[in-house]
């Protein structure tokens, strides 16, 4: 049915089981939260965002409770603590950025690669006045992500005149402020953060996280 709502279930229960792992050797190894924080990215995220360039135009929420119940663990804090405290504290972008980034080197790749079945059928479907893109939730999603970096030229030429990891830094980097500017709005509104705004005022991971023991550590982010 084009929706991968299955397919994202399946995900989310292979990547929380490899996440259990990861709890078993962060607990043992006593390892700091730098590099528990790298472990996440480089053993769970992969499994949790499997082929997300073809199904990430979907429901997200599922996909980012893995990730924001891996940072309440291991930080120890409430089920109830606000996201943008986790993300603030950690220096943390929510996996949306990281999809959407990745559909769009996907994309590249299909504007690029001339002689495959899957850039054929694109560049049909883009191009055929009968078959609207519109109609098909991949493309559209496609278009909104150019749309939201400030880069509709390059959707509306269906080309972009540099390598593929430039474009990739581009919207990597017009993805992340734009999210930061959100984190910073979300915590001067919330009502939850009248005390963390008065000392958070940067989005990037507390010194005292690297440098202190979690002896210290705890009452710190309790606070």
């Amino acid at each position: 049915n084009r929706r991968f709502a299955t397919n994202r279930k399946h995900l989310v229960s292979q990547a929380r089981k490899t996440l259990f792992s990861l709890y078993s050797k962060i607990r043992n190894l006593c390892v700091p939260i730098d590099c528990q924080l790298s472990l996440f990215d480089s053993t769970v995220a992969p499994v949790l965002l499997y082929a997300c360039e073809l199904w990430g135009f979907g429901d997200l929420s599922m996909i980012e409770k893995v990730h924001t119940d891996f940072l309440k663990n291991i930080r120890h804090v409430k089920k109830s603590t606000p996201h943008i405290m986790l993300y603030g504290d950690l220096g943390r972008f929510p996996l949306s950025v990281f999809v959407k980034k990745r559909m769009v080197g996907f994309w590249y790749k299909l504007i690029s690669n001339h002689n495959t079945l899957s850039s054929t059928m694109y560049k049909i479907i883009v191009n055929d006045s009968y078959l609207h893109y519109s109609n098909y939730s991949w493309l559209s999603h496609m278009k909104s992500i150019f749309d939201e970096c400030g880069l509709s030229y390059i959707w509306n030429t269906q080309s972009f005149n540099g390598s593929k990891q430039l474009l990739l830094k581009l919207v990597d980097t017009r993805l992340k402020d734009q999210y930061i500017q959100t984190w910073k709005e979300a915590v001067f509104n919330s009502s939850k953060c009248l005390n963390y705004r008065m000392y958070k005022t940067e989005f990037k991971i507390e010194k005292f996280y690297l440098e202190l023991s979690d002896t210290y550590v705890q009452p710190l982010v309790n606070f």
